[in-house]
């Protein structure tokens, strides 16, 4: 029973994050609140947060941030920005909103996780890999991903937040990184919103883009395999 206690005392902060985020996964899916997040029913999504007002923005940032916690995709609310407040002032609520997401989910990782999880895998080939990567090129490395997103958000956000890297490098190389990814997905919520632009072509516009970064991944992987061989081959 002590052990029991002390372990509870140990890692009371897991333990609250983890019961929270059971709660909302239950009330999310039992009340299956996750068909309001996606693109055919963003008018409803509209209708909701334009109910709060002036305060619809922090509403937005509100579930930036428990999205990116709980590592759900957060584009949705980026084109929500877009088609709630159009092109300018869409992109800077989406643009806030993802930068805040970002850096909870990352800081969430960080003092949560973090330590436990390099007494267990610290040695491991492919987080050594991760973390000399990272101390190389920085926030070079956070801004490559971010633009060439061939990982979801969600995953580099606690990739990132379980490796040494600063946090003002993670900082910097999100907050340039997704400024393509964000301009385009507000635009594409602005262009809906004015009826310039249908519902059938932006799943045919998504299709294009998974299928573009599924071609870099592969060439990606593919080129990174091929070097390491290569060096492998050279120095034998």
């Amino acid at each position: 029973m002590n052990k029991f206690f002390d372990f509870a005392k140990k890692h009371l902060s897991k333990i609250i994050f983890f019961v929270l985020a059971t709660i909302f996964f239950i009330f999310f899916f039992a009340f299956k609140l996750n068909r309001f997040f996606n693109y055919d029913n963003v008018l409803a999504v509209k209708e909701f947060i334009l109910k709060f007002s002036y305060f619809g923005p922090i509403l937005i940032f509100l579930l930036y941030v428990i999205f990116n916690i709980v590592c759900i995709p957060t584009l949705f609310f980026t084109f929500v920005s877009g088609y709630l407040y159009g092109t300018i002032y869409g992109f800077v609520v989406a643009w806030v909103g993802m930068t805040i997401g970002f850096m909870a989910s990352f800081l969430n990782t960080r003092y949560l996780f973090r330590k436990d999880f390099l007494a267990k895998f610290g040695s491991n080939k492919m987080v050594t890999t991760l973390e000399e990567y990272t101390k190389k090129y920085k926030g070079l490395a956070v801004l490559f991903f971010r633009v060439f997103f061939i990982f979801p958000y969600n995953f580099q956000n606690v990739a990132y937040g379980l490796s040494t890297i600063k946090g003002y490098h993670y900082l910097w190389g999100s907050v340039f990184g997704v400024l393509p990814t964000t301009i385009f997905y507000v635009w594409l919520g602005d262009m809906i919103s004015k009826n310039q632009m249908g519902f059938t072509d932006l799943r045919k516009i998504f299709t294009i883009i998974g299928i573009s970064i599924t071609f870099f991944a592969i060439i990606f992987f593919t080129s990174i395999i091929l070097k390491k061989k290569f060096s492998s081959s050279t120095k034998t």
